[in-house]
């Protein structure tokens, strides 16, 4: 068998912020579920095509900002406003915490373009 095992499928998944916690600034967060052991094959094949684990939208849009953000995960937050304390102007661009940046450019790459291939696609008939 030439693939993911399943522990490295759970920890690649856990790596981005599947399965926890994001700790955005709202009560009542839910962690999702990532309950595949691995010892029926399906269990473990299954979230290839989005079975057998649960997320949420937090998470997923955690996990979406490796591609907006080069590759570097970042956490989200509740943001009503920023203003700069000295000029009490709205800065142009906020840094944020980084949470991950360990994706390769290949696989970004890879991302990109097949979401590309799906938004131009989402009208074909």
């Amino acid at each position: 068998k030439d693939y993911l095992s399943a522990g490295k499928l759970k920890e690649c998944l856990q790596s981005y912020g599947f399965g926890s916690k994001t700790g955005i600034e709202l009560s009542g967060e839910a962690t999702g579920s990532l309950n595949f052991n691995g010892k029926i094959e399906v269990d473990w094949l299954s979230p290839s095509y989005g079975q057998g684990f649960s997320t949420t939208a937090i998470q997923q849009l955690q996990a979406l900002t490796i591609i907006a953000n080069d590759g570097v995960m970042v956490k989200p937050h509740i943001i009503k406003k920023i203003v700069n304390n000295n000029t009490g102007n709205i800065p142009p661009s906020t840094l944020l915490p980084i949470v991950y940046s360990n994706i390769r450019y290949f696989i970004r790459t890879r991302f990109i373009l097949l979401f590309s291939i799906v938004k131009t696609c989402i009208n074909c008939t």
